[in-house]
């Protein structure tokens, strides 16, 4: 349970860490102009095992105020459809994107602090001499989002609304500096070799990267291995104390086993005898483990910090869950159905003797 937990949690920092599957980001995002062609994203986007993908325009942005946020600018439903498959970022709702007439107001989904900012009213912002400034109109409020998981002051905004400085003007497609991909098998070394080909400089981000460095730290490693060493360890004890409790009752149960076989007590009717023996102490057993499986989740809890072990600020749930009540219940059916084997097998030959002796 714990461990599952752990390992929820790992997966989640991983999203929060990178956003995205997989990302390329421009190769100086902080010069005028720089940007993924066109036929770059196409091609990136074109690569084997890549799902969803969304071009973003990322730059910082200035209020009227002197404050500073970083705009995303996205094709909403492009962008919409690109969150909708990655996990813990709220969804987006693309019909509050759509791009206004030239001149009104553009709609934008915001953090909660850039919300606040930005006010009720439209707000004018202001960017580099890549594009220009931008009347904008707050629309919702997103906690997050994957195209700035390191979280912070945002604004996402329809691509269409923007416009560049370039004259003439660029076209709103090739102002993208960022593309965001998701999918679970995407082909990394060709991603990464189709990057550098058709866009030189670019820093390519993968989320299984991320999430290998978590699961491979030396902090889980040694965790999970004497995790592992003390499940094993536990099942041995658990089989000795069922092997221990068959031993102490076995003469008196060889004796009564004896006498019954000299009546006419069949092979499988000694068998069923053993196991009706063990059976009281396996069914204590498996509701002790279900009352616990169920119980100390909710109890220790909330004293418990497991975002130690996947190295995330992020909260890391200790749940109930199927696997944790089954599993160890499965552990425990083995473990008795192991030692009732060893019991049937040697008490078969003890009582045996003990016929030929008693004879």
């Amino acid at each position: 349970m714990v461990r599952d937990a752990v390992t929820r949690g790992e997966v989640a920092a991983s999203w929060q860490a990178t956003g995205v599957d997989a990302s390329i980001m421009a190769s100086s995002q902080q010069a005028t102009g720089a940007a993924l062609s066109p036929a770059a994203v196409r091609a990136l986007a074109a690569v084997s095992g890549v799902t969803h993908a969304a071009g973003v325009w990322q730059e910082g942005w200035s209020t009227p105020n002197g404050t500073r946020i970083t705009g995303l600018a996205v094709d909403p439903a492009e962008y919409a459809t690109l969150v909708a498959a990655t996990q813990t970022f709220p969804a987006v709702p693309a019909g509050r994107l759509t791009a206004a007439a030239a001149g009104a107001p553009q709609p934008v989904l915001a953090s909660p602090q850039a919300a606040a900012d930005l006010g009720a009213g439209p707000v004018t912002l202001t960017s580099g001499a890549a594009v220009r400034p931008v009347k904008v109109q707050l629309a919702g409020v997103l906690s997050g989002t994957p195209a700035l998981p390191a979280g912070g002051e945002f604004v996402i905004m329809p691509l269409a609304a923007i416009h560049s400085t370039a004259t003439p003007p660029e076209p709103t497609a090739a102002l993208v500096n960022e593309l965001l991909l998701t999918g679970t098998g995407i082909d990394q070394p060709r991603l990464t070799a189709m990057a550098n080909d058709v866009a030189p400089g670019s820093v390519t981000t993968f989320r299984s990267d991320e999430l290998k460095s978590l699961t491979t730290a030396p902090l889980q490693r040694a965790t999970f291995q004497l995790f592992g060493l003390a499940l094993v360890v536990a099942a041995v004890l658990g089989l000795a104390v069922m092997l221990l409790e068959l031993a102490l009752g076995a003469a008196e149960r060889e004796a009564t086993l004896a006498r019954l076989a000299t009546m006419g007590l069949g092979e499988g009717q000694r068998t069923r005898v053993v196991a009706l023996e063990v059976l009281p102490a396996v069914l204590a057993a498996a509701v002790a483990a279900w009352a616990c499986a169920v119980a100390l989740p909710r109890l220790v809890a909330p004293a418990m910090d497991l975002s130690v072990f996947t190295g995330s600020t992020a909260a890391v749930p200790l749940t109930p869950d199927t696997a944790s009540i089954v599993v160890p219940l499965a552990g425990l059916a083995v473990v008795a159905l192991v030692a009732l084997a060893v019991e049937i097998r040697s008490g078969r030959r003890r009582v045996a003797a003990r016929l030929r002796t008693d004879g």
